[in-house]
């Protein structure tokens, strides 16, 4: 890829996911999961799920969630996918325990809002 935009003086932004409600997401999600880093008693997980039509699983959002909430706990975090239906996209991090569990979810709302802006 670095190649081709060299070779066309063009430009590449690259990210698993330009929403500021994900990108908010991550740093909460990197926050809760450093606060549990030393709490061996709760074990981590993510979940995400769209509609059957997406056929990345797991999601760019979902994985770059992985290294973030892997990183800041110091243990790998299982992830599982679902696509089923039509699932609006929904990312969940949670915190697990025998007492309790703790959870944390990030929900498209409207497909509009992924719409380009006509101008």
């Amino acid at each position: 890829m670095r190649g081709v935009v060299e070779q066309y003086d063009g430009a590449l932004i690259h990210g698993a996911n330009f929403s500021i409600g994900v990108q908010l997401f991550y740093r909460i999600a990197a926050r809760a999961a450093e606060l549990f880093r030393n709490v061996d008693s709760y074990d981590s997980f993510i979940e995400e799920a769209h509609h059957k039509r997406k056929r990345d699983a797991p999601s760019g959002t979902a994985i770059h969630l992985h290294k973030i909430v892997s990183r800041e706990i110091d243990r790998d975090v299982p992830v599982s996918s679902t696509r089923a239906g039509y699932i609006p996209g929904t990312h969940r991090v949670g915190f697990d325990s025998v007492a309790d569990q703790i959870t944390i979810t990030m929900k498209r709302a409207r497909a509009k809002a992924l719409r380009p802006a006509r101008y």
